[in-house]
């Protein structure tokens, strides 16, 4: 790797039940950076992202954002 070192915000959002949302960003975050393992900050975006809509649903199973509504969460932002 380049050494490099830096921080990655979360998302700000209305937070309603955080149940599965460790899990929800670790699997998003892997399966990103099993694509481009050399791309940990745009995995852990990904994972961001993943987390950002679960956590704003009830539930765990049910929370899960499908990999449509992420693409369509990151043409709404710049992340």
């Amino acid at each position: 790797m380049n050494g490099r070192q830096g921080f990655v915000s979360a998302l700000k959002v209305n937070v309603v039940d955080t149940t599965a949302v460790g899990d929800i960003f670790i699997g998003a975050f892997s399966i990103k950076l099993s694509i481009d393992f050399k791309n940990i900050e745009e995995a852990i975006k990904y994972g961001n992202k993943a987390a950002s809509l679960t956590v704003q649903r009830f539930g765990a199973q049910s929370a899960i954002p499908y990999e449509s509504e992420l693409v369509e969460k990151a043409q709404l932002t710049d992340i």
